[in-house]
């Protein structure tokens, strides 16, 4: 979905629309319904093994949403693991000698060339150690971005990609939408901007809406935008508008769909 496209053809309806649309004596300020979606990618690349979420389906917070090939990522933990486990008993057994050799020093049994041999070989495998258990804790990551879950309760909007296609790093299979991303979103005049504030409670309607929805202003942009050129209306050609965004309780915006046309009323 082309965001910037969408959203600029919506600039221009609601242009042309700021000083014609009215109900009876209240002005409607054109609008639409928007929907800020949450895409879900991986932080390796690998071969989508499987989908297990469709278009339209509601899922909840934990799902599992797909997941790639676990390959070369698994192995490469293994074998870290294993790596791991070897130098933690070369490590433990370098200590060992190494404080054997503090107490025999003490007790000039030992040349004191053997006890810097063994400090070096301690803290050159402790050093290892450290290494491989950062590495293996990297491997774990990559190997846990290899099944992705969902961070949100909302609804499959779509997917990007089949099983079997290559997916590359951070880039999205899959978009969600959540009902708390389900906004108004309309244009007012510079004019009309001494109107509203945050927190403001409006009401729109739309087609074959029961009656008017309330909603609460949640942003009201800082910068003007001038209406577009090619509209050539004397009186709107050169407004300035302002975006504005209302928020509606989840139950409310669960009956909206993004790029529903509105009439909103302040």
């Amino acid at each position: 979905m082309d965001y910037t496209r969408s959203r600029s053809l919506y600039v221009l309806l609601c242009a042309f629309l700021l000083c014609t649309s009215c109900t009876g004596n209240q002005a409607a300020h054109p609008g639409y319904i928007e929907g800020e979606y949450t895409y879900i990618a991986s932080g390796v690349s690998g071969t989508l093994f499987s989908l297990t979420v469709q278009r339209g389906q509601t899922i909840t917070q934990g799902t599992l949403l797909y997941a790639l090939d676990p390959n070369p990522e698994k192995d490469n933990a293994l074998a870290y693991q294993a790596h791991l486990a070897d130098l933690q008993a070369q490590t433990t057994f370098s200590k060992a000698q190494y404080e054997r050799q503090k107490i025999l020093i003490a007790k000039n049994a030992t040349p004191k060339a053997t006890l810097e041999e063994a400090q070096t070989d301690f803290l050159s495998k402790s050093q290892q150690h450290a290494e491989t258990a950062a590495q293996l804790a990297q491997a774990n990551w990559s190997l846990q971005q290899k099944m992705q879950y969902a961070p949100l309760n909302g609804q499959v909007f779509d997917t990007f990609y089949r099983v079997g296609e290559k997916v590359e790093a951070n880039h999205p299979v899959l978009a969600l939408l959540a009902p708390e991303n389900i906004k108004v979103l309309f244009y007012i005049p510079e004019a009309e901007l001494h109107k509203i504030k945050l927190g403001q409670s409006i009401t729109f309607s739309c087609d074959h809406c029961k009656g008017k929805t309330r909603a609460t202003i949640s942003y009201i942009s800082p910068e003007a935008e001038f209406t577009p050129p090619v509209i050539y209306s004397k009186d709107t050609r050169y407004k300035l508008v302002y975006l504005v965004r209302a928020s509606m309780p989840l139950e409310i915006s669960k009956q909206f769909h993004p790029g529903q046309p509105i009439d909103v009323y302040l």
